[in-house]
Parts: structure tokens; sequence; C-alpha cells
């Protein structure tokens, strides 16, 4: 849930009507500390029980969106817009800017990205962009960026046979399409003419198939030296899958999405079947289809769940909302929804 704070006191707050009890969750990013009118976004775990008149409970977490988002600057307003990238510069300035619904959008040091990162901007890629927006210059200066489709991310071999001219190629064991939009600098979409290492980024969609965005060649194959990205499934460390792929982590170095190194118990704490993660530096064996990795990456930003009661479900909930153009206050005018 995302809103903006009122009636706070001590762990009972409210957005809109909705009223909140974060007993057990720490608010981040708060600055100096949570207080009304700060925008926050919340996750909680699921109640079988809650009705439209329940306080929600179950807090995971809490975060205080940037200052900035908070009070954008003067001559602008929040707002939050959802799209495909329509264009973007080449080569790609930095901070990274990019056009999406006739609305050019920038980035600064201080962008958030949740679910991908900067690397993933492409044509053809569906992001939600949050910030300030500038109605006279048609502008969105972004305090975060989420990926709505996940961005999935192979590097390893591929033989000459596992390339369909203008079709498909695959990878890993994954057969990803390739598309009008897909950006092929090397010219591997028309075929390889030999054993080639070989990037390939693309989206996976609700039915699980893959679409490339962007291929590239990398050199000579070499199974040492081998990435893959995706949602994390059959979680049982010090193993899991990713895209059919099982990982080996005994051996890894782990990260949070912020490149910090974390402990392995902490980064299965914070993993969940269909959490965006990544294995690096990895050495894939195909005939098993597995790897071992050099280094693990949550690529989201998830928290420990909290110890779960008898109303409790098995999973971590998220409610986010999309709006465009709007006062600052005019959507909680009836209530939050």
């Amino acid at each position: 849930m995302f809103g903006q704070v009122a009636g706070l006191a001590g762990s009972l707050l409210a957005i809109g009507a909705q009223n909140i009890d974060f007993s057990g969750a720490s608010p981040v990013g708060c600055v100096p500390a949570l207080a009304d009118g700060q925008f926050v976004e919340l996750e909680t775990l699921p109640n079988a029980g809650y009705t439209a008149t329940s306080t929600l409970a179950q807090v995971t977490q809490i975060q205080c969106e940037d200052p900035n988002f908070d009070d954008p600057p003067t001559g602008t307003g929040v707002a939050s817009l959802e799209g495909i990238i329509s264009a973007i510069p080449d080569p790609m300035p930095v901070p990274a800017s990019f056009s999406m619904l006739g609305i050019e959008v920038r980035t600064t040091d201080q962008t958030r990205y949740r679910a991908g990162s900067v690397d993933d901007l492409d044509e053809g890629v569906r992001v939600e962009v949050e910030g300030a927006f500038d109605e006279a210059a048609q502008r969105i200066t972004a305090s975060e960026i989420r990926f709505v489709q996940g961005q999935v991310r192979f590097e390893a071999p591929v033989d000459p046979a596992d390339v369909v001219a203008g079709e498909t190629i695959t990878i890993m064991g994954n057969t990803v399409q390739f598309t009008p939009q897909t950006r092929d600098e090397d010219g591997i979409v028309a075929g390889l003419a030999a054993p080639t290492q070989v990037e390939v980024r693309g989206l996976i969609d609700r039915d699980g198939q893959l679409f490339s965005t962007r291929v590239r060649e990398r050199g000579q194959p070499d199974l040492s030296d081998t990435e893959i990205r995706g949602p994390a499934t059959d979680i049982a460390a010090p193993n899991l899958s990713i895209l059919g792929i099982s990982v080996n982590t005994g051996a890894a170095i782990f990260r949070d999405h912020e490149q910090n190194v974390i402990s392995a118990e902490e980064f299965f704490a914070r993993l969940f079947p269909g959490t965006l993660v990544s294995a690096e530096d990895a050495i894939y064996d195909p005939v098993s289809g597995s790897l071992v990795a050099g280094e693990m990456e949550l690529e989201e930003d998830t928290q420990a769940a909290a110890p779960r009661n008898a109303e409790g479900g098995k999973s971590r909930g998220v409610s986010r909302g999309t709006l465009t153009w709007l006062g600052r206050d005019s959507i909680f005018a009836a209530g939050f929804d």
C-alpha cells in the first residue's frame, strides 16, 4: 500500500480511511522521523479475515518515500506514470533519461530501481515511474523506477544450432523469443557461425514466456563465467532454482539490492518465491542444467518476513496504485483506494 500518513499515534496511523497498525516494523528512510503528511509504502502479510473495516496489521515493512517526492520542487507536482519506454538516447547519458507516453523521464543519482537496474532500461520495456512532474516541460524527474515485468538475463555459451534466425535463441535451456524491438549490435538474431558466449536480456510475461530486449556477443564460450537472473523458485537453502536452472550457493558471496554484502542467512530470509535474483560468476553444467554461483544478488528490496500468526498466510503481499497527474491531496478526498 502507498499513501500519505495521517493520525500518527505510536504504532498506529491511517492512510485515507484505512487504519494501520505497524507494530513490529521499524520505519525506514523517514527524515527526520515518521510524521503526518509523509508518503509511505508498506508491505504486509496477507490476512484471510480482512474486511474493509479491519485495521491493517502484520506489517513487514514501512518505508518513507524520498523527501523530494513528498515535497516536489516549486512548479512541479507528485506524479506516477506507467507505460512502455518508447525511446532512449544512444549512447545513454549518465544519469539515464528516456521517453514514454510523450513524457521525458530524467533520473538522478538518487533514483531507486525496483525489480531491475539502470542497465535494463530499453525500448519496449514497461516501467512505472514515480517523481516530480513538470507539466510545462512535460518532464518527470524520477525518484523511483519500477520494472513492471520481470527483467531476466542470461550469459552463457550458445551453439549455432541454438539460434533460429529471426525467431528464437535457446540459452541455458530457456527459449527466448526475438521481437522487432530486440536490440542486436552484433548480428546474433541472424544466426551464429560458431559457438559464442552470448548475453541475452529480456522480459518474462505472466505465462512464463521469455522475450528478448537485447542480445550481445561476449567473446569465446566459457562455462566458468556465466550468469542468470530471474524469479526464484524451489528455495531450500543453500539451493534454489532460477528459470529451471538449479543453483548451488554454498560457496557464494551474497549481496542485497544495493550491492551490500550480507550473510547467507539474511539472503535466504529475504528470499521468497518469485523474488528477482541473480547468480553471477557462475560455473554452468549444461548436462545437468545446474550451476555453482560465485555471487548471489537480490534484485528487489525485500525484508525478512515477520513471524506468522494464525491469521497469516504463507506469502507476502503488496498493494500498489498508479495515478497520473493529480493534485497532491485530491486522491485522498474520498478515501484511499
